[in-house]
């Protein structure tokens, strides 16, 4: 089965097409004959030693043999459309336990890690509580605070550099990838990540397009994703991307306690005084995000966040994120939810960011205490009238609150949204909070015109189960916005072997809309399920 790839990917995969190579190195630990492996076997490798000194041509192949047990450091990069191929033999591990990496990416260009579909590709070995070593602030992929560019990394397992078993806060500054400060232009897909407080930390400070795209994220890692606009405050990242994933979001973390933002999720801009970094058109779409939400002080606003880093709020920092197409499942209950219970599961906050909801499937099926969306503007900050929330075509059951503002209502645009089984909508200032019913949210704010209150009518595998289901051609036609993987909704299986299967269902170029991530189509009844499903829809 094919997957779907965008426009964009296919620029990616030209970025980093490895062509013909005249040259290959083979890397052991000790170096010398090396017997093992497939490409390995036979061949004279050099030691990891000499190989961090080894000068590598544009274009050459370094195959990793057998377990490595120093940091795997190359010496440098290649060149546009001859990235240097660091590829891991059948068998091949790195197993080290360091704080600045066990692959060391020290500033590099044009370098592509080929984990060899290896499960131990990369780990830090019984480390962790109650284990031979307790080490914090391991990472598996990193540079340092050097950053890179152009790096792709994929096809394996990173992890676990941290086996986390609760009751402490030791480990909390593992990361399993982390380009950190002035990681430019990462393409981080078809990997596990296991075993890390964070999975990827990424920051660039150029100008940049990033993908993460067909990952496998269990509960072993706390955040999935920080991204940020860096340490620079004149750059603008466009168009970059976390798609086609499989993310179980209960994550076993204690998270310490000053620490608040702790998303599945986390994308934001520096906002600092003068800044002028932007984030436009980042995309979330075609994931499965499945678990439970987490009980009181796990230092989560939200599933997925977007906003600002400080409250300086210039015009000239902004952001702006498309989430779209995602099947959320929530099996927790009303003594769960993120922010202690007035959270969500999309969470905007502050200051020139705006964020658009298409056709996203959100189900808490033992009435979860959160809201389907939340905006906050922190007070003290200015406010803007930049902020924009649009919410349409999307199914949200089983959770306490539809939607929920903190301080102000800011400007949005929702309608054509099915809000069954769950609470009021709320507003929260001053003096304290206030709820309403559809009906009268609808004449307070002229919004939610179309917006239905009823059982959707999606069968057992979150799929429009006839032409009389409720949420039949209830939405409205979004082709005009030019998201065009909008314009077919989600795939049958997510994650490092995701595929469209019989989902990726065309949606009309000019009628109407059904609501949620996945279309009515005839074959619905034989299309494969999402794996892992755990809450029971209505």
């Amino acid at each position: 089965m094919m997957k779907r790839v965008s426009l964009l990917l296919l620029f990616v995969f030209a970025l980093f097409a490895v062509p013909a190579r005249a040259t290959t190195i083979y890397v052991s630990q000790t170096g010398g004959a090396f017997t093992g492996g497939t490409a390995c076997n036979g061949q004279r490798a050099i030691s990891v030693s000499t190989f961090k000194s080894t000068t590598l041509s544009a274009g050459e192949t370094v195959y990793l043999c057998g377990t490595i047990t120093s940091a795997v450091i190359p010496h440098n990069g290649g060149s546009l459309g001859s990235p240097v191929l660091v590829q891991w033999d059948s068998g091949a591990s790195v197993q080290v336990c360091s704080t600045t990496a066990a692959v060391y990416i020290n500033g590099l260009s044009y370098l592509l890690l080929d984990l060899g579909g290896n499960s131990t590709a990369i780990e830090c070995p019984n480390n962790g509580i109650g284990l031979s070593t307790a080490t914090d602030s391991v990472i598996g992929i990193g540079s340092a605070g050097n950053g890179w560019n152009n790096v792709e990394i994929r096809n394996g397992t990173v992890g676990p550099v941290f086996q986390y078993s609760g009751g402490t806060d030791n480990g909390f500054n593992t990361v399993c990838i982390n380009g950190a400060s002035g990681a430019n232009n990462t393409y981080i897909h078809n990997l596990t990540l296991s075993g890390c407080a964070e999975g990827m930390a990424i920051y660039p400070t150029t100008n940049s397009t990033d993908q993460f795209a067909y990952l496998n994220v269990g509960p072993s890692v706390g955040r999935v994703l920080n991204y940020a606009s860096g340490s620079s405050s004149n750059i603008a990242l466009a168009n970059s991307s976390f798609h086609d994933s499989s993310v179980n979001y209960t994550t076993v973390w204690a998270v310490p306690g000053d620490y608040e933002h702790y998303e599945a999720i986390h994308i934001y801009v520096t906002s600092a005084s003068g800044a002028q970094d932007h984030i436009t058109n980042f995309q979330i779409y075609n994931n499965y995000f499945y678990g439970s939400s987490p009980p009181a002080g796990y230092g989560a606003t939200g599933l997925i966040f977007a906003g600002t880093g400080l409250d300086a709020c210039p015009s000239t920092s902004y952001e702006s994120v498309n989430i779209f197409d995602n099947l959320i499942t929530d099996s927790g209950n009303s003594s769960t939810g993120f922010s202690d219970g007035i959270g969500s599961y999309f969470y905007l906050q502050d200051c020139y960011v705006t964020m658009n909801m298409y056709n996203n499937t959100v189900i808490a099926a033992n009435g979860a205490s959160n809201a389907c969306f939340t905006y906050l503007e922190t007070a003290g900050t200015a406010g803007t009238a930049s902020d924009l929330v649009t919410f349409k075509n999307n199914i949200c059951s089983g959770m306490s609150f539809a939607g929920y503002y903190f301080q102000r209502l800011t400007p949005f645009v929702s309608s054509n949204n099915d809000f069954y089984d769950v609470g009021a909508f709320a507003l929260t200032g001053a003096s304290g909070q206030n709820t309403y019913t559809l009906a009268t949210w609808k004449t307070l704010t002229g919004q939610e015109s179309n917006t239905i209150t009823t059982i959707p009518g999606l069968s057992s595998t979150y799929l429009i189960s006839s032409t009389s289901s409720a949420a039949y051609e209830a939405g409205v036609n979004l082709t005009s916005l030019g998201l065009t993987n909008l314009d077919t909704g989600a795939p049958a299986t997510f994650g490092v072997s995701g595929a469209c299967g019989t989902g990726c269902v065309a949606r009309s170029s000019s009628g109407a809309w059904d609501l949620g991530a996945y279309p009515y189509a005839s074959s619905a009844s034989t299309a494969n399920p999402p794996t892992n499903l755990t809450a029971t829809p209505h």
